[in-house]
């Protein structure tokens, strides 16, 4: 195993390599070691985790197998008419797995009405749906978005799907960054106690960021029609200077989608 370095050392100087950006799960996995706050410079982080929602039975059998049918049209469901739990990407902020994630809770929570005007305005044809006819995936040719109170109904459904997982841990949020703080003051520290402390506070920061940023977004979104004066008051979260990075790139990624919204009514 040789590293070959890119400029000239002298003798006895340190040499450091790094590890490269990661998320706390590969650094565990490949090393042995996670990072507390793992974010690179602009706040970004890498952690992710994978969740598993069930679509519910909380509408007509009609309107579920409308529901499910749409999903397998979309490619975002199993195969199985049996397998109902859709597993999706959860990560701080507006990462790669984002958008399939809140299309399915839009479907999740969609009335009849919500579901013809999405399957109208993207020219899917029901028929089509229904007989699962597709020859590759389909591609949206308007917009994901519904409306904005479907919006604030999928992402309450999204914040209290985090808000259980986090009732699972068997100490909360706080608890477990009280700890690790009580660990790092230690003069002998539990090297393993507090790497298993820390990899769980991100796992739950998961959590909670996706509580706090729906609730910060939600009484917006159901206070107004799509508007431009809609996409300004979300842009007013993104400016607050004490507003984190993660809810930044959240906001700004609503903000796109509802100006799709408004330009494709």
């Amino acid at each position: 195993f040789i590293i070959t370095s890119t400029g000239g050392y002298s003798p006895g100087v340190e040499v450091f390599d790094s590890y490269g950006p990661k998320s706390n799960d590969e650094y565990l996995l490949y090393y042995g070691f996670v990072i507390k706050n793992n974010c690179d410079a602009s706040g970004f982080c890498r952690d992710s985790l994978f969740i598993s929602v069930p679509l519910g039975d909380q509408e007509t059998s009609k309107l579920r197998e409308r529901k499910i049918a749409l999903l397998k049209y979309l490619k975002k469901s199993p195969d199985s008419d049996m397998e109902l739990d859709y597993q999706y990407e959860l990560r701080r902020g507006s990462g790669p797995g984002v958008p399939s994630m809140l299309l399915y809770f839009r479907i999740k929570v969609a009335t009849e009405q919500e579901l013809d005007y999405f399957l109208t305005r993207n020219k899917i044809s029901t028929d089509a749906v229904t007989a699962g006819e597709k020859k590759s995936k389909p591609k949206l040719s308007g917009c994901e978005v519904i409306s904005p109170l479907n919006e604030a109904r999928a992402l309450e459904a999204l914040a209290e799907h985090c808000a259980n997982l986090l009732k699972e841990y068997p100490n909360t949020y706080d608890e477990n960054e009280a700890t690790l703080k009580d660990l790092e003051n230690e003069n002998s520290p539990d090297y393993v106690r507090r790497t298993a402390v820390t990899f769980i506070l991100s796992e739950q920061a998961i959590y909670k960021f996706w509580v706090d940023a729906c609730n910060a977004v939600v009484p917006i979104l159901r206070s107004t029609n799509p508007s431009f004066e809609l996409v300004d008051e979300l842009g007013a979260i993104g400016k607050n200077k004490g507003v984190s990075y993660d809810l930044k790139s959240f906001v700004w990624f609503l903000m796109d989608e509802m100006n799709e919204l408004i330009y494709n009514k």
